[in-house]
C-alpha cells in the first residue's frame, strides 16, 4: 500500500501546485487588465491636455489635467510593481494560450505566394495577365 500512499501524496502535492500557479496567473491577468485600463485613461488625459493647450485654455485647467496624469502614472507604477512581485514583466506581452490562426484552419495555405509572383494561390498554377499578351 506504500506505493499508492506515495502516489496519492504526490498527486495531492501536484494539484496544490497547479492551484497555486493558477491563482497567481489569475492575479497577474487582473493586474494587467487594470494596467491596460489605466493606460487608456492616461492616453485620454494626454489627449485632453493637448486639446486644451491647442485651444489656449486656462493654465489652471491644464494643471488639473497634469495632476490627474500624475495620479494615473502613480497607480500604474504600483500595478507594475505588483506584477513584478508575481515574477512577471509588466511590459511583456502576456503568454497566449491559443495557437496561430492558420493552425485553426488546416485547409488554408500555409504560405500564400506573393501577388506579384504570378502564382494563383487557389490552384497553384500561374496567372496569365491577358492585358499584357494582347
Amino acid at each position: 500500500m506504500g506505493f499508492f500512499d506515495d502516489l496519492a501524496g504526490k498527486l495531492k502535492q501536484g494539484l496544490e501546485t497547479v492551484q497555486k500557479k493558477g491563482g497567481e496567473a489569475a492575479t497577474v491577468a487582473k493586474l494587467r487588465y487594470e494596467l491596460f485600463n489605466l493606460n487608456r485613461d492616461l492616453e485620454g488625459q494626454f489627449n485632453k491636455l493637448g486639446k486644451a493647450v491647442f485651444d489656449g485654455h486656462d493654465p489652471v485647467a491644464n494643471e488639473a489635467i497634469k495632476l490627474e496624469i500624475s495620479r494615473i502614472k502613480g497607480e500604474m507604477e504600483k500595478l507594475e510593481t505588483a506584477i513584478r512581485e508575481n515574477g512577471e514583466d509588466p511590459h511583456a506581452a502576456p503568454e497566449s494560450t491559443t495557437e496561430h490562426p492558420a493552425a485553426e484552419h488546416p485547409t488554408a495555405p500555409s504560405s500564400a505566394p506573393h501577388p506579384a509572383s504570378g502564382e494563383n494561390a487557389a490552384t497553384g498554377g500561374t496567372v496569365i495577365d491577358m492585358e499584357k499578351k494582347a
